[in-house]
């Protein structure tokens, strides 16, 4: 009977053995698969926006690098997989990942688990901005939901569509219009006139005034007149040596001189001519003027506009380089037929001829940053007293003509922040047109010298016919000037000045002079100002 029994057992075990092994499946999958409660989903949701916006409020607290155009670098390793997206091309995809996880991307650490939200769920804003603004992580994993996979990102054919639409159009060359060819001249026409620096005057030692690129030795012990930085005893004749090396820190400058808006010439012309003033022949005087404009002649520079777009610096007065027929003074540098077609920068240009523009004659300051000659600085630059002790309570300070309209004392009694007082329009009124306004009364006082010769003028009554107010307005307004009639240090770097000196005014008003002569416009406009002034010249 037993032996009956265990039989029968045996036959159901048999049957019912197969069955259990799915029965234990449907009952696992039953347990593990059952959908969370309503509330489990609720706070799965609210933990994702509130860790999406306190992300996003921390990366606007300490501010968001912008983000490169991917489109404008290279780089040399592979793109994260979750940034797969944003490649050119689509590669093939990534093994599939396990049913149970998923991979997300994810903000900059610290990393926080995420889940990933329900498709039906709109993406937040925060979210958008993370994905935008945040460098790649690497993925992380996600424990397991039943959140199916989230839809395909777009791709990289749309990605890279809407970034072309947003982004900026390109940077333009900051220097179109603006570039600068320098003449590579030989050594004879520059670098040899300082090399025999004790030849170049008679009376003055000028190989300390062409020390320090021009500027002459540093003023240290000047009793406390003087800030400690940025003067200097300089030389009023040596702005070409000045001008060539401002020149060498011009941000703009070219190879290639069929890209130039000007070609530079550095001569130093009034170097050339000061050592042959007195006791040599006219020969002897025009000797190295001559060779110049052969050798400019010759060169490829000069063919593409005949000198027109040339220009040089004379640092002399124009008459010192404009000799006539007959004459014992100077040279007829000015004069050559292939001068003619150049722009010279004279400290101080005659009334008659167009070829020469005034300039600023240097002082003895040369600032080497902002900090040296700004309005937060004005005890060290701008107040009275600081360039020469004898201008220090002085509000007008008189500045007649001598032996030629212009002298270097009126922008040293400027730099003193003291009011010039002028008796000839071309004391400063039709010279220094690029670097100073055009209203005259802002900044000086005009007397006419005829007027105190024949005695019908005092110069005391007319200047005390100036308020207090009126006063210390003038000497604002040459406070205000004073950066564009002083030349920086050409020995400090270009990069952070944050102020135009008088070579970035007088470069600015060349190019814009060569471009009407390129134009076949007159390179001196017609100005009514300037043709009001014709009575005081001797118009010849």
């Amino acid at each position: 009977m037993a032996g009956v029994q265990a039989s029968a057992v045996l036959r159901a075990g048999r049957w019912l053995l197969p069955l259990t092994i799915p029965v234990c499946c449907v009952v696992w999958m039953l347990l593990v698969f059952s959908p969370p409660t309503p509330e489990l989903d609720a706070g799965h949701r609210q933990s994702f926006h509130v860790s999406v916006g306190e992300t996003v409020g921390a990366m606007e607290r300490r501010g968001t690098p912008p983000v490169a155009e991917r489109g404008d670098v290279v780089h040399a390793s592979p793109p994260p997989p979750e940034r797969l997206a944003r490649t050119k091309t689509p590669p093939s995809s990534p093994p599939a990942a396990p049913e149970s996880e998923e991979t997300i991307e994810t903000s900059p650490p610290p990393l926080e688990r995420r889940p990933r939200a329900r498709p039906s769920q709109p993406l937040p804003p925060e979210r958008e901005q993370i994905l935008d603004a945040s460098s790649p992580p690497p993925p992380v994993r996600q424990s397991r939901t039943k959140i199916p996979p989230s839809p395909p990102l777009p791709q990289p054919s749309d990605q890279r569509l809407a970034r072309a639409q947003k982004k900026p159009a390109a940077v333009a060359d900051r220097c179109a219009g603006r570039y600068i060819y320098v003449q590579d001249l030989p050594s004879r026409f520059n670098a040899d006139l300082l090399r025999d620096c004790r030849s170049l005057s008679e009376w003055t030692d000028m190989c300390r005034h062409v020390a320090n690129a021009g500027m002459g030795p540093r003023l240290t012990r000047t009793g406390g007149v003087l800030p400690p930085t940025g003067w200097y005893d300089t030389n009023q004749f040596t702005l070409e040596v000045i001008f060539h090396n401002r020149m060498r820190q011009y941000g703009c400058l070219t190879t290639d001189a069929s890209r130039a808006a000007a070609v530079y010439v550095p001569y130093y012309a009034g170097l050339d001519v000061g050592r042959h003033l007195w006791g040599f022949s006219n020969d002897v005087r025009d000797a190295l003027a001559e060779d110049l404009v052969g050798w400019l002649r010759s060169s490829p520079a000069w063919a593409a506009h005949g000198g027109r777009d040339h220009f040089l610096v004379g640092g002399r007065i124009a008459w010192d380089f404009q000799r006539e027929d007959g004459g014992e003074w100077g040279s007829h540098l000015l004069f050559l037929p292939e001068a003619r077609n150049m722009t010279a920068l004279v400290l101080e240009s005659g009334p008659w001829h167009v070829g020469d523009v005034g300039v600023p004659y240097p002082t003895y300051l040369h600032p080497s940053r902002a900090a040296e000659c700004g309005r937060g600085r004005r005890r060290d630059c701008y107040a009275p007293g600081n360039v020469m002790h004898h201008l220090k309570s002085a509000a007008f300070c008189l500045q007649p003509p001598g032996d030629s309209y212009t002298r270097r004392s009126a922008f040293d009694a400027m730099l003193a922040g003291c009011v010039p007082v002028f008796f000839h329009p071309g004391s400063a009124y039709t010279q220094y047109r690029w670097h100073l306004p055009a209203d005259h009364t802002r900044y000086s006082v005009f007397v006419p010298g005829d007027s105190v010769r024949n005695g019908t003028v005092r110069v005391e009554d007319a200047l005390r016919r100036f308020g207090p107010a009126e006063v210390a307005a003038m000497r604002e307004q040459v406070i205000q000037m004073i950066p564009g009639i002083v030349y920086r240090d050409p020995r400090a770097p270009s990069t952070g000045v944050q102020f135009r000196d008088a070579f970035d005014v007088a470069i600015d008003g060349l190019i814009r002079r060569v471009n009407s002569i390129k134009r076949g416009l007159p390179p001196r406009p017609d100005d009514d100002d300037l043709r009001r002034w014709d009575g005081y010249f001797d118009m010849r």
